[in-house]
Order: structure tokens, then C-alpha cells, then sequence
């Protein structure tokens, strides 16, 4: 039956694997996006809220050192539908706490399994998009609709909040997660085997492994920028909105319009790939946002400097899938499963730090200067994006 329909529609095992990335963005955007929103709706102030979620990082990165081990002891598609039904449960349930300390601990339970699920995802992916180009190409149209999710769903959270609840949000967040899960139980797609190495086990090698490579070690710096970014937009920005009289919508509305430039772009970002290499198109998208970041600080808070903010994320539509594309440039197929999840680390890296960073700038000297802050991040991963020296692209 199922190689019928593969026939018939002419899906392709990366096709498949497109659908079910495209339904967990739809889950993880539900979380990021309306998290902040609860935890401040449970009493938490905005500094607070920035150590909690930078605890629940921390929690993310102990288990991404670990995760080698697992992805290559256990079948790696068992692993990517265990931890996707977990998310999904997860998510039925976090919005029924009645205090933040269970939210608290739902959400850390939550960002593990994200961790988990975009390695094992990842991996999965590389492996059966087959030669590079194809794997360019893939890679930047499941960037697209990663972005795709991400316009839509905060605009749809924004007005479920409004009209329903943060229970019923987080639950439709949940629905589409176990509809991923459920289609990768119909229809399981190939797993390469590969030999571990004594190595593999060890995450003192594994991390050894990762700063040994530089195109590595530049990558996870990439990585680290796109969380910074994000991360103070999607948990401060929103903030600041709601207290400066914006609405749920408003807020669900600025998030989607950040990643209508990635929707639009992110696919032709193998083209722009080939023609420029790696380091240009990085350099660039990380010099814009700084830009935009030191407006926002001189200039007072409006739509002036909510849309400087969005204009800057068009950046993101080659930073997105190209750090994806870059991080196995020159990675071996048998060090995947040691190098990748170290190299997510980067995002949990650059989530914990603009969260540290700019709850403390804002308990010392106030919101406006969270900007300068976190100008002063993005500025240094412009600075390494520009290091970047391009691989052989042939």
C-alpha cells in the first residue's frame, strides 16, 4: 500500500520527511511563540521569565552532550517518533498548569525533546536526500516550510489566545506534532547503519571531535546567532509589546510577519549558496540585524522599530538553511550522529545567552538597553561570519 501511494503521487522518501518537519515546526512554533506569554500570565516577571527559559536551555544542552550515544545506539527513527509523541503530549498538558513551577518543568521537559526530535530530524534527512545538490535543495524547501509554520502559527496563536485559551493553543500545537508522529508510524522511511566507533560513546571525544573541525565550530557560531535573534525578538520584543498596550494578536502578528521574508526566500537559498558560498551571504544577514538592533536602541519604541525588526529578518532566509547545509560540509557520514548534536548546541547556547544577557541588562538599567545588548551579540557573530572561510562547493 504504501508503495502504491509513494508511486502514484510520486513521493519521495525527503518528501516524506518534508510533511512530518513541516507539522513539528507547527509544534515547536506553538510553544516558543506562546510560552513567554504564559509564564508572564502565571505571575512571572520579564526578567524571570528570561532565567526560566534559560534554565530549560541549559536542561537542553546537558542532553544534546548525551545524545550521541542514544542516536547511535538506538534505531534513529524509533528515536525521532518516541520523543515526537512526547513533545506531543507534553504540549496537551503544559497549558492546564495551574502554577508556574509545573509550567516550569513541562516546558524543560518540552525544549529536551525538541533537542532530540531536530537532531535525529536532521540526520534522517541528510541521509536520504541523497547526493549534495539534492540535499541543497531539499534542505532550503524544508527551511521554506519551517518558515511557513512560522508565519502562520503565531498569527493563528495570537487569535486562539484572544478567543480561546492557552490550554486549547498548546493543544492544537500538540495535534499536529502526533499527526507528524502518526504519518512516520504508517509510512517509516530507510535508516542507513552505521558502525560506531569506541569514540562515539565518549562525550569528551565527541566534543574534542566537533572544535577539531573548523567549519564545524564556525557553524555552531551561526547557529548561535539565528537563536540570539530570535529568542530576544520571541521572548522580549513580545514582552515589551504586550506592556507597551499591544495585543495577543499584535504580538502573533509581528512573529509572522518576521518570517514572511523567509517563506518567500528561504527556498531559493541553495541558489544564492552556490553562486556566493557560505561566508557572504552570512556576513551580510548578520550585519542587518545588528543594524536594525542599534535603530531600535536609538530610535523610541514604534512600528518604526517593529518593522526595522522585520525588514532585518530577511537575513534569516539564508542563514536558516544554510547553516543546516554548511554544518556537514566536509562531515563524513559515519560522524553525523557525534558531530550534530553538538553542533545544536549552538542554538541552545545562543538561546541561554540572550536570555542571561538581557534579563540582566534590563534588571540593571532598563528595557531600551536589552537592544544595545543584544546588538552587541549579533555584531560579534557578523564578526565570525566574516572569518568564515567558503569549502569546496563542488
Amino acid at each position: 500500500m504504501r508503495v502504491f501511494i509513494k508511486n502514484h503521487h510520486r513521493i519521495t522518501v525527503p518528501q516524506e520527511l518534508l510533511i512530518v518537519r513541516l507539522l513539528t515546526s507547527i509544534g515547536f512554533a506553538t510553544l516558543i511563540t506562546i510560552t513567554s506569554l504564559f509564564l508572564q500570565d502565571l505571575g512571572l516577571s520579564y526578567s524571570q521569565v528570561g532565567l526560566v527559559t534559560s534554565t530549560a536551555y541549559i536542561a537542553s544542552f546537558l542532553a544534546a552532550l548525551a545524545l550521541p550515544a542514544i542516536l547511535h545506539r538506538y534505531n534513529i527513527e524509533k528515536v525521532l517518533v518516541v520523543s515526537l509523541l512526547s513533545f506531543a503530549g507534553l504540549l496537551g498538558i503544559i497549558g492546564f498548569s495551574k502554577t508556574a513551577l509545573i509550567a516550569v518543568a513541562l516546558f524543560l521537559a518540552s525544549r529536551v525533546a525538541i533537542v532530540v526530535i531536530s537532531s535525529a530530524a536532521s540526520i534522517l534527512f541528510k541521509d536520504d536526500s541523497g547526493d549534495k545538490k539534492s540535499f541543497y535543495k531539499y534542505q532550503s524547501i524544508a527551511g521554506s516550510l519551517s518558515s511557513f509554520a512560522w508565519t502562520i502559527t503565531p498569527f493563528i496563536a495570537g487569535i486562539l489566545l484572544d478567543s480561546r485559551s492557552f490550554s486549547f493553543t498548546y493543544a492544537v500545537g500538540g495535534l499536529m506534532t502526533l499527526l507528524g508522529a502518526i504519518y512516520l508510524l504508517l509510512y517509516p522511511v530507510p535508516v542507513a547503519y552505521k558502525k560506531p566507533t569506541k569514540s562515539s560513546f565518549d562525550i569528551v571525544a565527541n566534543i574534542r571531535f566537533f572544535i577539531s573541525k573548523k567549519n564545524l565550530k564556525d557553524a555552531f557560531f551561526m547557529d548561535a546567532g539565528a537563536n540570539i535573534w530570535f529568542g530576544y525578538l520571541f521572548t522580549f520584543v513580545t514582552l515589551f509589546m504586550i506592556n507597551e498596550g499591544y495585543s495577543n494578536a499584535d504580538v502573533g502578528l509581528f512573529i509572522t510577519l518576521t518570517q514572511v521574508p523567509l517563506f518567500l526566500l528561504e527556498f531559493k537559498a541553495d541558489v544564492v549558496i552556490k553562486y556566493f558560498g557560505f561566508r557572504l551571504p552570512f556576513f551580510l544577514s548578520y550585519g542587518l540585524m545588528t543594524a536594525a538592533l542599534l535603530y531600535s536602541f536609538f530610535a523610541s519604541f514604534s512600528l518604526l522599530t517593529l518593522g526595522a525588526l522585520v525588514i532585518a529578518s530577511i537575513g534569516m532566509a539564508f542563514v536558516e538553511p544554510g547553516k543546516e547545509i554548511f554544518v556537514y560540509e566536509g562531515l563524513d557520514k559515519t560522524d553525523e550522529e557525534r558531530a550534530y548534536p553538538i553542533y545544536n548546541t549552538g542554538s541552545l547556547i545562543g538561546s541561554i545567552v540572550v536570555r542571561l544577557a538581557s534579563s540582566a541588562v534590563i534588571a540593571l538599567f532598563g528595557f531600551k538597553y536589552s537592544f544595545l545588548a543584544a546588538a552587541l551579540l549579533i555584531g560579534f557573530i557578523a564578526y565570525k561570519a566574516y572569518k568564515i572561510v567558503n569549502p569546496n562547493r563542488g
